[in-house]
């Protein structure tokens, strides 16, 4: 009877939940016009605060005059959170509205009001109307595509490139970023897409190099370069990048592109006197801050001083087929040597998936579980397939993951703190029944001896 009474009592006192302490209402903003939709947010929590999952939200809304026009629902998620939408009406009452709250879970329900406001849309009210951006700048400010000298001026807050814009950089402005290369062929042109999910762009920054291949005697060779900017914008302090020589020199020195404009430059690449004979390979490249041009592959043939009758040209692109994935190859040009290439899927915000990861983990390293501590593993498979999608740049994939572990890890930790409460209780019971049980059996023993 000991043991039995000892193993039922935790099982019962698990099944109790905590009150809930408070519903709370959210909406996106005060004020709404007619045929504008307003997301009404609920949020429910136990009374240490934390989120409660599963509980089942009913929101009235009513008008001015107190007349119901809409009866929605929701269950709030893991974090404790649920939305439904209403459109106001076409012609609305205007004043006032009221949205009242009921959120159910176990035990008493509890309540919550929110009130905003439907209003005419008139321009020069002050209220920026979410039909007024585009003519009433006396309410919102200048809109997209206005002239603008500072981020208040406009709508957006955002004035890039002095024309305001809904981000920064923005496609569609005229103007090729760094940060947009490839990203917007509105601004910046074209791009090539190669196989296997690699993308190559086609850099406004683009050289061309005469001649490919040449031989010398005396350890120089000179190359004539042609540039060109088909970008809008001025490409400033353009320098060269250049592996395979000693020295080079190139002229002019920080050159500036305008707009739209080419220039022409001379390299001059140097060899160490008595640098062996034959074909020395060299790569060159243009650059301007973030942006790069396209590679050029040049060839040195460094003739011998008892053959200099020979005329030997060779090929600018190394051998495909060697076994080595040399400088000029990849798993584009030589998959032989370089091995296949990894497809890539790209997919949602880069910010969003990292600070995703970051706050799960963050979460998973300051979480001190004990009775559920075989959660924290499947917490760190969560997050290692993150990572892994994270690597491979589909950051939709990434945030989703990231986000499901750290749910389990607030999960855990309610379970582990509902767990822990109920432990001095648990206690009280063994205390009071245990010492019982053991006098009777002392009994017992006393009478058969």
């Amino acid at each position: 009877m000991r043991w039995l009474v000892f193993l039922l009592i935790p099982l019962s006192v698990s099944l109790a939940t905590p009150a809930m302490s408070g519903l709370s209402l959210i909406l996106e903003k005060e004020g709404y016009v007619a045929n504008e939709t307003v997301v009404i947010t609920s949020y429910v929590s136990y009374a240490p605060g934390a989120p409660v999952y599963g509980a089942n939200v009913t929101l009235k809304i009513l008008d001015p005059d107190n007349e119901t026009k809409a009866v929605l629902s929701c269950t709030t998620n893991y974090d404790g959170f649920c939305s439904v939408s209403f459109k106001i009406p076409p012609d609305p009452k205007y004043g006032y509205w009221r949205v009242e709250g009921t959120a159910e879970f176990t035990g008493p329900s509890t309540n919550s009001t929110v009130e905003f406001d439907v209003h005419q849309e008139i321009c020069g009210d002050g209220i920026c109307d979410v039909n007024e951006p585009p003519y009433c700048e006396e309410d919102c400010g200048k809109y997209y595509g206005e002239t603008c000298s500072d981020d208040y001026e406009c709508f957006s807050e955002i004035c890039c490139h002095n024309l305001c814009a809904p981000s920064c950089p923005y496609c569609g402005d005229g103007f090729c970023d760094p940060e947009e290369l490839c990203a917007c062929q509105e601004d910046c042109g074209a791009c090539l897409e190669g196989g296997g999910g690699f993308v190559f762009l086609q850099s406004p920054l683009s050289i061309n190099v005469t001649p490919k291949s040449q031989e010398v005697e005396n350890w120089v060779a000179d190359f004539s370069i042609n540039l060109t900017n088909s970008a809008n914008y001025t490409m400033e302090n353009v320098t060269f990048l250049l592996e395979g020589a000693n020295e080079f020199h190139c002229l002019p020195k920080n050159l500036s592109l305008p707009p739209y404009s080419s220039a022409l430059a001379i390299l001059s690449v140097k060899f160490k006197p008595g640098e062996y004979p034959g074909e020395h390979y060299i790569l060159i490249q243009a650059v301007s801050g973030g942006v790069e041009s396209n590679v050029e592959n040049l060839t040195v043939v460094i003739k011998e001083e008892e053959r200099k009758e020979e005329k030997v040209v060779v090929s600018g692109r190394p051998t495909c087929g060697d076994g080595v994935c040399d400088l000029g190859e990849d798993c584009m040009t030589c998959k032989e040597d370089c091995g296949p290439c990894i497809s890539y899927v790209f997919s949602g915000d880069r910010d969003e998936a990292e600070r995703a990861i970051r706050n799960a983990e963050d979460l998973l390293n300051s979480c001190l579980l004990i009775l559920f501590k075989q959660e924290l593993k499947k917490v760190e498979v969560f997050l290692e397939k993150a990572r892994e999608a994270y690597r491979l740049l589909d950051f939709k994939r990434a945030k989703e993951l990231a986000l499901q572990g750290a749910s389990i890890l607030r999960v855990a930790q309610i379970k582990e703190i509902f767990a822990w409460s109920l432990l001095p209780f648990s206690l009280v019971l063994i205390k009071k029944f245990i010492p019982k049980s053991s006098k009777k059996e002392h009994k017992r023993r006393k009478k058969r001896s």
